[in-house]
């Protein structure tokens, strides 16, 4: 398994949508592939993508 997808994940709790993709070096249709490749291999869904992460739920920085 990549650990891409697994940086990806935590890269999204962490940051705000303006910085994650400075953070991944990426776009947010990668991103988008990365998590769905993670969700498959676990076979559930990590994210909602209608949803914003409000700051109780973000990890410490």
């Amino acid at each position: 398994m990549k650990s891409d997808g697994i940086e990806a994940v935590a890269a999204v709790v962490r940051c705000q949508s303006h910085t994650l993709f400075r953070l991944l070096d990426t776009t947010q249709p990668a991103v988008t592939r990365r998590i769905q490749s993670l969700e498959k291999v676990f076979g559930v869904e990590l994210l909602q993508a209608n949803q914003k992460i409000n700051a109780q739920y973000r990890v410490p920085q």
